[in-house]
Order: C-alpha cells, then structure tokens, then sequence
C-alpha cells in the first residue's frame, strides 16, 4: 500500500456522508434516514446486544487512544542491554501526546519471509520468547494499556502450525478468511492458534490485518478457550460481523469539509468504537477532528515499517486534549456512548462547524448531565460568537464549555416562531412510528431560546455540555484540568513536519593486506566511480523520509526512480570475496572466533 492507496481502503459501509444542507429539515430527512437503517440492519441480523455487553469486552468501547508499534522500536526494547523498555516507552507518549489506552504490538510484515517461520513463531522467538511477552503484556495492561497483536491472513507461505492437543477442532461456514481449518494435513487452524498464543500472553484481542471483517470462527476459538477475545478488523467491519465484533479501524474519507458519521457506532447505539487511521497522513486534523465529532477514537502510528512518521507538536497537543476529552465525558461519564446519539445536529448556527448532541441516557454515569456537544471547526477561520442555538430550557440548565473549562454565561432571547431541537426516539413507540416522528421541529409555545457563545481556533474543537444546576465533582474536575491545558492555543504549537535525520555508523577500516587473502581477489581502484541503488519497499516514498541516509545526503530517501546515487572521485583498490559466503565458511568463523549472541532463539 502507499499513501495515495488509502482512499480505496475505505469502507463503505462503515460511514456515512453527512446531510448536504444545514437546515433543520434537510437534517430531519438526513436522520430519518440513518434510524431506518440502524432498524433495518437490526432486524436484518437478529441483533439483540452483540458482544458488547460482555463485561470481557466493554474496555473497546473507550480505549480511544491507539498506537501500532514494532517491538523493535528503540523506546520499547533496547537492543544493547537486551530489556524491554515499556516504562521509557509509555512515558515518552505520556509527554508527546497524553498518553495511550491500548496498543497494536506488530513483530511480523516486514520480517516475515526471511526464513520459514510463520506469524506466530515472531511473538514466540520475540526476545526472552513468550514469557517475556507474558511480562510485557502484564506491565501495559497495569498501567491501563489492553493489548493487541496482528493476525496477518495472507500468510500462507511459511511453515503450517503442526497439530497439537488443546481445545475442540473450530469448524467453518464462512467462505473467506475463516481461519484455516484443522483437517489439512493435521495443521492446527490459525483461530485456534491464536486463541491458545492470546490466552498464554494475557493479549486482549487482534488487529484483523487487511480484512474487512472477523469471521465467526476466531470468536468460536476464544469461547473455546474460555477466553473472550476483542477483534479490530483493518478495514473497518461488515454489518453480519456486529455479533461478534464490538471495534474496528476506519479509514475514513473526507471528500467535503462535512464531518463523515460512523454508521457501526450509530447503528449499535453508540457502543461500537472505530479507531480513525491515517498512518501516512503529515497532517492529522481531519481524522481528530471527525474522531471527537463521532466520539470515535484515533490510531497514533508514527513508526510505519520501521519509517517515522511522527507527530508534529501542534497534533500531539490536539490529541492530548481530545483523548482527555474522549476519556472523560465517553468513559467516565459514558454520555459520549449515548443511545440517543445525534451527528450533525441542526443547532449549530455557524457556518463550517459541526456538531453532535448526546443525550444523557440510563448509562450516563456523573450526575446532572443532560447534553454533551462535540464540535469542530472546519470553516478555515477563528470562530468566535453564537455557536449552539438551543429550543428552550428551563432555569435549572447550566452550560459549560468543556474545552476550555468555563461556565458559558448563556444569551437568552425571544423564541422565534420554530428552532430546530434535534430530537430522539420517542419512548413508547414502535421504531418504524419513532423514525417518522423523531426529528419534527418543536414550535415552543413560551419560554426564551438560549445562544451558547464559544470561541474556537481555525482547525480546532469544541465542547459543551448541560447540567441541572451547578457542576458536580466529577464534571468541576474534568473542567479543571481542561481550563490547565487549553491555555495555550494550538496555533502556538509548531505544525512542521521533518523527516527523522538518521547517522550511519562508521565501520572502521580492516588492516590492508600486502597480497589477496584465501578466496579473495584484488578489485583496482577507479575513478569517478558512480554509486546507484533503489529501495524495494512497498509502502511509503521518499516525501516521509523511507529508506536509508548515506552520509552525503541530506535526509533520508531511496524510494523514487532516481534512488541513491553518489560519485566517488575515486573508490578502492580493495579485496572481495570470489564467492558468496557459505555455510562452511560461516561454520569456519564461528569455530574461530567462538561466537554467539546473546539470544539464540531461532539463530541457526
């Protein structure tokens, strides 16, 4: 894949476009049209409550912030000690962007092929193999991480899983990616691999990698094993898949400046969870902002294969601010997961924001909420002024921006003749009279309408919620601390983006022999000796720096059709080896010189 590939990795079925018009009954149609899908899809399936009331399983409902990452990241594991690092490691992202709920361990693509070990044999010959794994999994998860790992289904090259004693064989009805199956050659299937490898390492789930959906056997083998597994598909889920799968990635599109509507999250009453993905993006406000309008989640990949695609200041303190937006008013206060859930409601009165109203429901948590409003800012200018337009409320309401962490003092004027109220599905009724009923404008016979006030930055987010009367302890405290960390406006963060600057480490020169060596031969020197070669990376290109930095080029390239290329003004004369190395030449050294890393696991 490559960065102008994301576009067709967009899942159709996992996002909806929002309505072409602002008016309060373009917007009524608009979701009239959402609720009878969200009843159709329902019926469809026979959908009752999925997986998401597991209580195994509920963490994928908040686990907001995400990072892919390789073992083999320097601030994971440090090679010269041979420990892994996962104190330095969160820490660092704690720093950079505010820390992270859950994280994608990737030890397979790019390594696997070099030899004949399969996806599986990567976490096994991991350093300090499973057990060290089992350690690591342990101190992420108690510091609130859940674990993932990657099930890479196009791995079929490398050796099978050899047949072993564990739980009942999974069969499969589905027709594609059902894990394998064990009647082939007495291969154990790779659900029943994982099941058992996730169950040993205390993983909570897998990132289902290029797969637009989970089949029915991987969640199968997690009964089978008695333990409950999470499954995040690549590519964002399918609609018959709802039964067993609760999260997944979005590669959402942004083909308008209007904000794209998680149809999985709307359709599952606010419980499912999309993690919005961009691994190459140097930019990344669109994914957060449609993340915090949807009260979705956001993948912070920067090590992409091993190139570095990081965080610019200015994003890294956005996600700061939205994951403690996210955590507190989607997990603590569970209102950002409302049944009644309403995208783009038609009380915005600015032109180019955006907003969702969550109604507080049975599942609200902290006291006196009534509303929560997400907002984003894709006008291209600084907002400032009437934002939110609101049907009448009474006395008791109290509105506070939750961005910046003050009480708005609300402007209340003479109720015109209609005000849209983004309304929800009336109680007592059947869904089908509730589709039809539910977004009528409310013509109020007395009371004021109310102008909530709010400045927002150019590319930036909004918050609001109600309550009945003043704030309580858990609302005073969130508000607390986001009065702290919006102080400083975003702007003021630097938005560069550089390419990570490498240094090749110098080798020192062998000691010049008189004469060839055994088995080598004299190479004359030349002059104007021109250096050419091309990385063979499938992803990436030279504008994210993939590929190596030869001393005499300035950042990091090798993907284009030019390639590294360098003229020496003279180069040798040196000695090579006539032949390739063989395996008695190499058993010769090692019987010389003794040696032997540290960590033999899978050497020879």
């Amino acid at each position: 894949r490559t960065a102008q590939s994301t576009s067709r990795m967009v899942c159709q079925t996992c996002e909806i476009a929002g309505p072409t018009s602002s008016s309060p009954g373009a917007h009524a149609a608009w979701i009239a049209k959402l609720r009878a899908d969200r009843y159709a899809t329902l019926k469809q399936l026979g959908f009752v409550r999925g997986n998401f009331e597991d209580p195994a399983l509920q963490w994928t409902q908040t686990a907001y912030i995400q990072p892919q990452t390789h073992p083999y990241d320097r601030y994971f594991y440090d090679p010269e000690s041979g420990n892994y690092t996962v104190g330095r490691y969160l820490a660092d992202l704690q720093m950079r962007y505010g820390g992270i709920d859950a994280m994608l361990i990737w030890p397979t693509y790019t390594n696997i092929g070099i030899d004949d070990r399969n996806q599986f044999d990567f976490f096994r010959t991991m350093p300090g193999g499973l057990s060290a794994v089992r350690r690591v999994t342990d101190e992420l998860k108690a510091a609130g991480v859940r674990v993932l790992w990657p099930y890479n289904p196009w791995d079929v090259g490398t050796r099978r899983e050899p047949s072993w004693t564990g739980s009942p064989d999974v069969t499969s009805t589905d027709s594609a990616h059902d894990g394998g199956s064990d009647g082939d050659g007495g291969a154990v299937s790779d659900a029943r691999t994982l099941a058992a490898l996730l169950k040993q390492t205390g993983a909570d789930g897998f990132n289902g990698d290029t797969l637009r959906s989970v089949s029915r056997p991987f969640w199968t083998a997690a009964l089978a094993e008695s333990y409950p597994l999470a499954f995040a598909p690549e590519l964002g889920g399918t609609d018959v898949a709802l039964n067993w799968t609760t999260t997944g990635w979005g590669y959402w599109s942004f083909k308008s400046r209007v904000p794209p509507v998680d149809r999985y999250k709307f359709i599952t009453r606010g419980k499912w969870l999309t993690n919005a993905c961009d691994r190459w993006a140097k930019n990344r406000t669109d994914n957060l902002q449609a993340a915090w309008f949807n009260g979705a989640g956001y993948e912070t990949w920067e090590n992409v294969w091993g190139t570095w695609n990081g965080i610019v200041p200015r994003d890294g303190e956005a996600i700061r601010r939205v994951g403690a937006m996210l955590r507190a008013l989607g997990g603590s206060a569970a209102i950002l997961r409302s049944s009644e859930w309403v995208p783009h409601t038609p009380q915005v009165s600015q032109d180019g924001v955006y907003a969702s109203l969550f109604p507080a429901d049975a599942n609200t948590k902290w006291p006196g909420l009534r509303n929560a409003w997400s907002l984003v800012n894709r006008a291209g200018r600084h907002v400032r002024g009437a934002v939110l337009v609101l049907a009448p409320v009474d006395a008791k309401s109290r509105f506070y921006d939750c961005y910046r962490g003050v009480e708005i003092l609300v402007r209340r004027r003479a109720q015109p003749s209609h005000v849209p109220r983004a309304t929800t599905e009336l109680a007592g009724t059947g869904p089908l009279a509730a589709v039809a009923a539910a977004d009528e404008r409310v013509e109020a016979a007395e009371g004021t309408a109310v102008d909530l006030e709010l400045q927002m930055e150019m590319g930036g987010f909004g918050c609001v919620v109600e309550t009945d009367g003043a704030a309580a302890i858990p609302l005073a405290q969130f508000l607390a601390l986001m009065r702290t960390m919006s102080h400083t406006p975003l702007a003021a963060f630097s938005s560069r983006w550089t390419r990570l600057q490498q240094t090749m480490v110098p080798v020192g020169r062998t000691a010049w022999a008189s004469s060839a060596p055994a088995g080598m031969v004299r190479v004359p020197a030349a002059s104007n000796w021109e250096l050419v070669v091309r990385g063979v990376e499938i992803e990436g290109g030279d504008e994210f720096g993939t590929d190596v930095q030869f001393p005499w080029e300035e950042e990091p390239m090798g993907r284009s059709t030019h390639g590294h290329r360098h003229t020496f003004d003279r180069l040798g004369p040196f000695y090579m080896d006539k032949h390739p190395v063989t395996n008695a030449n190499y058993s010769a050294y090692l019987a010389a010189t003794r040696y032997a890393p540290a960590d033999p696991v899978s050497w020879l």
